[in-house]
């Protein structure tokens, strides 16, 4: 294991998650606009 295969690992971890959040917090208000869906629904 080469000393930053960690960071790389963490790098990725967190470019993940953000881009879940904000997949998250994009698709949500446009399913409720343009589908009508509710907020439970979406």
């Amino acid at each position: 294991m080469l000393p930053y295969t960690l960071g790389i690992v963490l790098l990725a971890a967190v470019g993940y998650a953000s881009f879940i959040s904000l997949r998250g917090l994009w698709l949500g208000p446009m399913l409720m606009q343009r589908h009508g869906f509710s907020l439970h629904q979406a």
